[in-house]
């Protein structure tokens, strides 16, 4: 792995049973958004195909644009974190919040997985061990996730990490799950 990932890696590495998951920075963001051949030259590990889709590449130009406007320190909330297998080491997946917590002590969490490595369980994994990191972090009671009412996988992702529907809206179910202490009964 390059040296420049290597840095952001010892600072921010989430890791799993089969997955290594850590916060882009926002060089790297920009080097995605400028294609995915030149972030995995970056990174030193390939990508694949799929692992942003249209909807994610949109959020990760919102994301470089609040990026700048906070304290590094606060990165890893507005960033996209890649999931990253660790066997063979690949990049499959992001996954990231869409800022620190607001008023509330709630962010919402968003992801995509690239299609062939869809229905392996590396979602829920990666989903837990997001949830675990916000859990670490001051002033973060809660998160959210906003889900298409036909979107079933991303509902069974969130089903089985113990997350509920707290709200429904328009098209859209809005899922909660809140810091251990505080959980609520469904």
């Amino acid at each position: 792995m390059k040296r420049e990932a290597q840095e952001f890696i010892n600072r921010d590495l989430l890791q799993t049973a089969r997955l290594h998951l850590f916060p882009l920075s926002l060089a790297h963001l920009r080097a995605w958004l400028r294609g995915r051949g030149e972030i995995a030259m970056r990174l030193g590990v390939p990508i694949a195909p799929g692992t942003a889709s249209q909807a994610s590449l949109r959020a990760m130009t919102v994301k470089v644009k609040k990026m700048q406007n906070v304290v590094p320190s606060a990165h890893s909330w507005y960033t996209y974190w890649l999931i990253q297998l660790q066997a063979p080491a690949i990049g499959v997946g992001l996954i990231g919040f869409k800022g620190a917590p607001d008023g509330r002590c709630e962010a919402e969490i968003g992801y995509n997985m690239a299609p062939a490595y869809r229905c392996r369980g590396y979602m829920s994994e990666a989903v837990q061990a997001m949830m675990a990191w916000a859990w670490a972090q001051p002033g973060c009671d809660a998160i959210r996730a906003v889900t298409a009412q036909d979107n079933l996988p991303s509902q069974r992702v969130l089903q089985k990490t113990g997350w509920v529907i707290d709200e429904v809206r328009d098209e859209v179910f809005v899922w909660r799950v809140w810091r251990p202490a505080l959980r609520r009964s469904a």
